[in-house]
Parts: structure tokens; sequence; C-alpha cells
């Protein structure tokens, strides 16, 4: 993006997209990118990212469930839906809520009974048919959605607090938390703010970001931990 910008290319470019970036730091990674660029190169442009899980997760038979913001990590929880025949017509409310699912009831989800036959006339395992999906995938983007403005919300109230120098930054052992200083956002997020503010600023920016490799190895490997993002 530095190269982008110094060669001219993102002046009269207003978008910028980047795909199939699901994790909640990166939202907050590429958030303060956009407000550096919208600073300093051009206000109109948007970064913008993508995301198939909330439909994967749904052709899984999952549902977001929670979003947990916490010093070690942030991450939408998912769990499988009740996928049960003799809720048909049941009137319990639906556990999980968000706009989609407010005065939910299970029997919206669980539409077939036990001995309804399918639209190919057979009788299936699921009790979801086609719409019980469409809500669910619904449900689980519009908690996607959310959950993005949450982290930032949360990232931006830590910001007024903490300004950590990311020179100071270092590796830290597994149960080490001694450079820990939100409860709700973890440490990068607090250090990368500050660095980006720095990068778009210093007339040497090459140099600056030779100096953060092992920073920034440490924010791009949130991307690849054996660890699924979701739990």
């Amino acid at each position: 993006i530095i190269m982008l910008r110094d060669e001219g290319r993102l002046e009269d470019r207003n978008w910028m997209h980047f795909l199939g970036t699901a994790q909640l730091d990166w939202s907050v990674y590429l958030t303060a990118i956009q407000r550096e660029l919208r600073k300093s190169v051009n206000e109109n442009i948007s970064l913008s990212f993508d995301c198939a899980s909330p439909f994967i997760a749904t052709a899984n038979g999952r549902i977001y469930t929670d979003t947990v913001f916490s010093k070690k990590k942030m991450t939408i929880r998912m769990d499988f839906a009740p996928d049960n025949k003799l809720l048909k017509n049941s009137q319990i409310p639906f556990p999980w809520q968000s706009a989609i699912t407010n005065d939910m009831v299970m029997g919206d989800v669980c539409a077939y009974g036990p001995t309804d036959t399918n639209k190919i006339g057979k009788i299936g395992k699921t009790s979801w048919d086609s719409f019980s999906y469409a809500l669910m995938m619904a449900h689980n983007v519009y908690t996607h959605i959310r959950s993005v403005e949450k982290a930032n919300q949360l990232a931006d109230i830590e910001y007024a607090s903490y300004s950590p120098d990311w020179r100071h930054w270092r590796k830290l052992k597994d149960n080490d938390r001694s450079d820990d200083y939100s409860e709700w956002i973890p440490r990068n997020l607090l250090y990368f703010n500050g660095f980006v503010k720095e990068l778009f600023s210093t007339e040497k920016p090459m140099e600056m970001l030779e100096d953060a490799r092992s920073f920034l190895d440490s924010c791009a490997n949130t991307r690849w931990r054996k660890s699924s993002h979701f739990d």
C-alpha cells in the first residue's frame, strides 16, 4: 500500500478490497489503515473485505452464538443449531438474538415434522427447509457485521487510553501477559494503531517496515494459527 501511495496510484482510486478476511482483528487493522489513507492520501477511499464463514457455518449446521472480546483474542463463537423434527410448530423463542431472529421461534427453523416429506418427496434427516437455511445465514451475516462494528468500537475506546510505542513490542511466551493493556482487545491492535499512524507520516516508510518486521510478522500470523478463529 505504501508503494502504491508513493507511485500515486491511490489518489484517484476510491475502493480497495481484501478477499476472505473473516478475522475480527483484521477488521481493526484495516480500519486503522483506511483512516490514515483518508487522512493523507484520498479522503474518499474505502477498504472493504468479505468472508464466506456465515454461509459455510450454516451449511455445516452451525449458527453464530456469541462474540468474545478479551486481551487474548477477539472471536465469534458458533455452535450447532437445534435440528429436531419434534420442534415443528414449536413456539419456543429462538435462543440467539439478532435483528433477524428477535421474533423467531423454533418452529420457524425446524419446519419439517417426523413424517413430512421434503421438496423431492422424501423424508429427510433434517428438520430444516430452504428458508430455515436462509434465516440462519441472515442471522450469521448480521451477527458478523455487528461483531466487526463492536471490535472497532472497543478498539477506539482503548486507543483513547493506551498508545504504546510499537518499538517496545516484544514476543511473549504463551502464559506471559505482562504486556497486556486492554481487557477487551489484544495488545497487537494497540501497537498497530500507533504504528500505522507513524508509517504514513514518516519520510522513510520502508526502513520503518523493515525495523518492525518481527512485530508485523506477529500481526500477520494471527491469520494462520493452527486453531481456528472460531470456537
